[in-house]
């Protein structure tokens, strides 16, 4: 990854002794990519030789945008060392200005597939479902993808260590139809070691869900982790790891009633019992607890109930307060029973979602 750019870096400087050696003013310190660009002048003194015919071979603006989108193409098609080659050539050639800023943010994306891909992923690992008011147990894995050891040195004094930037969100629904969130980061070292292809270095964290006894719903809470991981020293072979690794989140569904492991263990007859029995709590609670190829159907039955006669204002509520969820829309509510059962069979294989279903 350090090599990157090197190809623009070493034409930038030929270009400037170029130009020295034709007696032409300027500073002695090599100009960067973006200076080099913003200073035609300095090509433009150039004499005949090796930088005149860098210039005459320099990238036209259609032949910026045709290597951009071929780069676009190899990215989206899951090549990102492929799109990282195409953006190294096409600025070695110094393209346009317009045409260079776009290189080089397809650069940046391309970098980062790399990293994901090929060199190390950052997994956040957390328990589907928990109870509310106990300790969660979280662990970030950083996983090693590449055929030489990864490794996260010491730090030295002074120096920061390579850190997990945990960032958690906290999503508390209720039988109202409620719904409360907030979100907070925070710092984890990563404890030196060595993760050999294939393998791993954990970082185990622990959330205290007690301290939100104050906040407990009549429903359910969603804890999601997500964040970064910042190197600082981390290796992967001979090659030092700069940028930042995105987690792959994960989410917790987190319950602070008692007896919601039975209703885990049977969302879909709960549901129906909640129903029956005029219980908004378990009709919540039995929703969030079903699958999502459960869902759909789900959907459509609580779409049939909310349209009966005589319905409790609070099994209304609840009913409501599940549909959004369930449909993860915050009008899911208000969906026809044909668009929930469109969403129930785009649920089962090889069958789409239809269009304006809803």
């Amino acid at each position: 990854m350090d090599r990157i750019g090197g190809a623009a870096g070493r034409l930038a400087a030929l270009l400037l002794s170029a130009a020295a050696a034709a007696g032409c003013s300027g500073s002695s310190r090599p100009l960067t990519e973006e200076e080099l660009l913003g200073q035609g002048q300095v090509v433009n003194e150039l004499k005949p030789g090796a930088a005149g015919e860098a210039l005459r071979s320099a990238m036209t603006a259609e032949e910026g945008d045709a290597a951009a989108e071929q780069a676009e193409r190899l990215l989206a098609a899951g090549d990102p060392g492929g799109a990282l080659e195409t953006v190294r050539a096409a600025l070695a050639r110094i393209p346009p200005r317009e045409q260079a800023e776009r290189l080089r943010g397809i650069r940046g994306r391309a970098k980062k597939a790399v990293l994901r891909s090929a060199i190390a992923r950052a997994e956040a690992l957390a328990p589907p479902r928990a109870t509310e008011g106990e300790p969660l147990e979280v662990r970030v894995a950083l996983r090693n993808l590449a055929p030489v050891p990864l490794v996260s040195p010491a730090p030295a004094p002074g120096v920061s260590p390579t850190t997990v930037l945990l960032r958690v969100t906290r999503e508390a629904r209720d039988i109202f139809g409620n719904v409360r969130s907030e979100s907070w980061e925070e710092m984890h070292p990563v404890p030196a070691g060595m993760a050999s292809p294939g393998s791993a270095i954990e970082v185990p964290v622990t959330l205290d869900t007690a301290r939100f006894a104050s906040s407990r719903p009549a429903g359910f809470v969603v804890y999601t982790f997500g964040g970064w991981v910042i190197p600082s020293g981390l290796r992967v072979g001979d090659s030092v790891v700069h940028e930042r690794i995105p987690l792959e989140e994960a989410a917790t569904t987190a319950f602070p009633q008692r007896g919601w492991e039975e209703v885990a263990a049977d969302p879909s007859g709960h549901l129906e019992r909640g129903m029956r029995d005029g219980n908004p709590v378990r009709v919540l609670v039995a929703a969030a607890c079903l699958a999502p190829e459960e869902r759909g159907e789900a959907g459509a039955r609580l779409c049939r109930a909310l349209r009966a006669e005589g319905l409790r204002p609070s099994i209304e509520t609840s009913i409501r307060a599940a549909l959004r969820w369930l449909g993860e829309d915050a009008e899911a509510d208000g969906w026809t029973e044909a668009a929930w059962q469109a969403r129930a069979a785009a649920e089962r294989p090889a069958t789409a979602f239809p269009e304006g279903a809803r």
